[in-house]
C-alpha cells in the first residue's frame, strides 16, 4: 500500500476542517486563511484544498458559508451545484472577453487553440 505524503499545510487544513462537520459548521475562507497565515497565502491554501480533494480524495466541501466536511449526500450535491455555477460564471466571463478581443482588433481574432496568441483572419 502506498503511503500518502501530505505537506504541513495539507495536514493543518485537514486538522482544522475535521472539526467542521456539516455545512452549518462551515469555516469562512477568510477565517481559514487567517488561521493558516503562518504557513501560506490564500491562493496556496485554496490550491491545497483542491489538491486534497482531487488527488488525495479528502472530502472537503465548499459553499457560500465556507469550507466544511460534508455529512450528507445533499451537502455534496449542493457543493457540486456551487462549483457548477462558479464554472458557468467563469465561462460567461470568458465569452465576454473573447467578444471584446474581436471588437478591439476589428476583423482579426485570437486563435487560443494553438500555443501562444496567434492572430488569424476570420473565415480563413
Amino acid at each position: 500500500m502506498e503511503t500518502i505524503e501530505l505537506t504541513d499545510l495539507e495536514r493543518e487544513i485537514i486538522r482544522i476542517l475535521e472539526g467542521r462537520k456539516g455545512e452549518v459548521n462551515a469555516l469562512r475562507r477568510r477565517n481559514l486563511c487567517e488561521m493558516l497565515a503562518h504557513l501560506s497565502d490564500e491562493r496556496t491554501i485554496r490550491m491545497s484544498i483542491k489538491h486534497l480533494l482531487t488527488e488525495h480524495g479528502v472530502m472537503i466541501a465548499s459553499s457560500w458559508a465556507g469550507y466544511f466536511i460534508p455529512v450528507t449526500i445533499e451537502e455534496v450535491w449542493r457543493t457540486c451545484e456551487y462549483y457548477h455555477k462558479y464554472a458557468m460564471s467563469a465561462l460567461n466571463v470568458e465569452s465576454k472577453l473573447r467578444k471584446m478581443i474581436g471588437a478591439m482588433i476589428g476583423q482579426k481574432q485570437f486563435n487560443f487553440a494553438t500555443e501562444g496568441t496567434e492572430i488569424t483572419e476570420r473565415g480563413k
